[in-house]
């Protein structure tokens, strides 16, 4: 099982505002879009999630 860091994310997050999870997958390195959803949902209030399903953004809370 691969581990994602939270900070990493939040990092990425900041870097990237309004990301795809497509985009964020390819940034950690091609992880698996199950791995980085449950990494987003494990930081709960920290990440702010727009839009539904193929055209959702995510981007850090602040």
């Amino acid at each position: 099982m691969t581990k994602l860091r939270a900070d990493t994310l939040i990092r990425l997050l900041r870097d990237n505002p309004r990301a795809r999870t497509a985009m964020l997958c390819e940034r950690l390195g091609g992880l698996d879009k199950s791995t980085v959803t449950r990494g987003l949902k494990a930081l709960g209030g920290q990440v702010v999630s727009r839009g539904c399903s193929h055209q959702s953004r995510i981007s850090a809370g602040l």
